[in-house]
This record gives C-alpha cells, sequence and structure tokens, in this order.
C-alpha cells in the first residue's frame, strides 16, 4: 500500500513538474489514503473476529440443539413407557375392582349366614325334638325325620363350607 503510493508520487514527480503546495496536497492525499486504508482494515479485522465468534456460538448453538434434541427423543421414549405403564395399571386396577366386587358380595351373603346360624340350629334341634316325640307313633314320621336330619346335616355343611371359604 506505501508501495503503490510512493510509485504513483515518483511517476507523477517525474511526469511534471510540481509545486511545493501540489507536492504538499498530493502528499496529504496520500496520508488520508493511507489512514483509510488502515481504518478499514482495522474494520475488516473486527470484522472477522466477529464472524468467527458468531461461528464458535453458532457450532455451540448447535451443539446444544443437538443435546436437547437428543434429550427430547429420550423424554419422548420415557413417556410412552410411561403411558404403557400407565394403561397396564389401570387394567390391572380394573380387573382387581371386579375381584373386590365379587369378594363383597360374597362377603355380604357370608354375613347374612353367620347372621341367621343360630336361628337355623334352633329351628333344627326343634324339629329334631318334635321328629323324636312322633317317632314312636308313626312309621312314616320316621321317614320324616330321617329327611330333616338330613337336610339339617346338609344345611350344617353349607354352613361350614361357607365359613371355610372366607
Amino acid at each position: 500500500k506505501e508501495g503503490v503510493a510512493e510509485r504513483v508520487c515518483v511517476h507523477v514527480c517525474m511526469m511534471t513538474s510540481l509545486s511545493k503546495t501540489n507536492i504538499k496536497e498530493a502528499n496529504e492525499h496520500l496520508k488520508q489514503l493511507h489512514q483509510r486504508i488502515y481504518d478499514l482494515e482495522t474494520q475488516l479485522q473486527l470484522h472477522a473476529m466477529h464472524m468467527e465468534d458468531l461461528q464458535k456460538n453458532n457450532i455451540e448453538l448447535q451443539r446444544q440443539l443437538s443435546v436437547v434434541k437428543s434429550e427430547k427423543n429420550e423424554l419422548r421414549k420415557q413417556l410412552k413407557e410411561k403411558d404403557s405403564q400407565l394403561e397396564t395399571l389401570l387394567s390391572s386396577a380394573d380387573e382387581k375392582d371386579k375381584t373386590l366386587m365379587k369378594l363383597e358380595a360374597k362377603s355380604r351373603l357370608f354375613h347374612e349366614v353367620v347372621e341367621h346360624r343360630f336361628s337355623l340350629q334352633r329351628i333344627l334341634q326343634v324339629l329334631d325334638e318334635v321328629g323324636e316325640d312322633n317317632k314312636s307313633h308313626d312309621q312314616s314320621t320316621s321317614l320324616s325325620n330321617k329327611q330333616n336330619s338330613i337336610k339339617e346335616k346338609h344345611l350344617m355343611n353349607s354352613v361350614n363350607k361357607t365359613e371355610e371359604a372366607y
């Protein structure tokens, strides 16, 4: 840059004979051109440094974006797994609710049987007593007693089985 300006000055000086004022003005003009070139080069370097910083920032942002995308994909995968687990748990809860309802119904029935157990036993005892009184009188009554006895045993077996079930 300085070499170009000097050559221009030497060339101009050789071609014409210039006055001191013309030379001074030319030199001032060249000095201003040199300063302008220096300023532009400085700006260019600053812009290049800024551009380099922007590129580094861009690379870092791209890396961060890649990490975020990877995390997002992992979270989606985990969400799908949790949704699947939730569906399984809900299904299991429904099954258990149905089982619980069945058990509650059986429990109510069992409590009713237990509640009336003593009354049923007393009725059977009375039937036995009545049956014993009539035993001596009538053969057909004997058959009835046997039937009552069988009914009593059957009822007691049912009560016992119900108790064992619970």
